[in-house]
């Protein structure tokens, strides 16, 4: 075995387990999409990350499930651009959140692509691992 197959080996490996934590965020976001539940929240804070591109919000949020119990959740994806009127209206939100893990949250206007992107990175990744695989390491 020459070095380029252990190179390649390696190289496949990463991207096999890049692929693996792709297949497992689209997955656990098309479960949250699938089985979530509505609920009003109100926002109790905002951390704020302030970088070379400007400044990303990220709401703080306080809701009760509809087993009557009270969580509070940070929003996983950001809102872009200064905080500000307007950002965050009233205060209020609504917010999808899973019935089983109720601190895995998406709010209403914040859920991008997360879950093509997630599908599409983790076939890609798929299909170069394979390529890789079999073209140096077999």
């Amino acid at each position: 075995m020459g070095m380029e197959q252990v190179l390649s080996g390696v190289a496949g490996l990463v991207m096999g387990v890049l692929c693996l934590v792709q297949a497992v965020t689209a997955w656990r976001t098309f479960r949250l999409l699938s089985r979530g539940r509505w609920a009003e929240a109100d926002v109790v804070d905002v951390r704020v990350e302030r970088d070379d591109n400007g400044a990303r919000v990220y709401p703080v949020v306080a809701f009760t499930t509809s087993h009557g119990d009270r969580v509070t959740a940070e929003s996983p994806v950001p809102k872009s651009g200064p905080p500000g009127p307007g950002s965050l209206p009233d205060g209020r939100v609504r917010v999808l959140y899973d019935p089983v893990r109720p601190r895995r949250i998406v709010l209403s206007g914040y859920r991008g692509d997360r879950l093509a992107r997630s599908a599409v990175n983790a076939l890609a990744l798929a299909a170069a691992s394979a390529y890789v695989f079999v073209e140096f390491v077999f």
